[in-house]
């Protein structure tokens, strides 16, 4: 499965960029595990299964960000999620772009597999590739948030 999204951050990319490399990877799995955590209930209120609500909230979550690569100032971070449990795992580049004078954009652009236990075509599989897209938006505008008050 693919999923594109983005948001802004105010101010110029080098800014963005350099608060982003001072970011621990830490506290990205913290943001990964807040937005997965934040929108799990729409699974549980909709799964059949009762057992599935307990496997569903997320305590830890691995997150690999390999170093920038650079494009004229555009950063392009590959980024990598994965867990076991009900989160996809994920591969993206997180493109960090100057749109305009004052505004970074944001762009992650990725694939994710649906976990083993989660058939594509069933309802559970349609539920979990919507969740994961919320999950990416709120993990980006989490981002940004990060992004805007960091000092670097």
């Amino acid at each position: 499965m693919f999923v594109h999204d983005f948001t802004a951050v105010a101010g110029p990319v080098q800014d963005a960029t350099g608060r982003f490399a001072s970011l621990e990877h830490g506290v990205l799995a913290q943001a990964v595990v807040a937005a997965w955590n934040r929108h799990a209930p729409v699974l549980c209120a909709q799964l059949r299964s009762p057992a599935a609500a307990f496997e569903l909230t997320l305590t830890s979550v691995d997150v690999r960000v390999q170093r920038p690569h650079f494009r004229g100032s555009t950063a392009i971070v590959n980024l990598v999620w994965s867990s076991p449990g009900w989160l996809p795992d994920l591969d993206a580049d997180l493109e960090l772009v100057q749109f305009g004078a004052a505004s970074t954009h944001l762009h992650l652009m990725g694939r994710y597999e649906l976990p083993d236990a989660v058939e594509r075509f069933s309802e559970e599989g349609s539920l979990v590739q919507r969740v994961m897209v919320m999950v990416v938006r709120s993990f980006l505008t989490d981002l940004a948030t990060l992004l805007e008050t960091n000092s670097g």
